[in-house]
C-alpha cells in the first residue's frame, strides 16, 4: 500500500491547513456546492445512508443539534 504524500506524517501541519481552508471556502461561499439534501442530527443513520448511495451527486449535509 502506498500512501499519497499528504497523509505522509511530515505533512499533519499541511493538512490541517488545507481542512481550515476547506472549511472556510465552504463556510463562506455556500454558494460553490451542490447540497444533495440536508438532515437533522437526529435522522444521522438517513444521512449516512444517503451520502453512501451510489451515484450520489452533492453534498449531505447534518445539522448539529442547537
Amino acid at each position: 500500500m502506498t500512501l499519497s504524500p499528504i497523509y505522509a506524517a511530515g505533512n499533519r501541519p499541511r493538512m490541517k491547513s488545507k481542512k481550515i481552508s476547506s472549511w472556510n471556502l465552504a463556510k463562506n461561499h455556500p454558494e460553490l456546492f451542490e447540497v444533495a439534501h440536508e438532515y437533522e442530527f437526529t435522522d444521522f443513520p438517513k444521512a449516512i445512508q444517503h451520502a453512501s448511495r451510489p451515484g450520489k451527486t452533492g453534498i449531505v449535509l447534518l445539522k448539529s443539534p442547537s
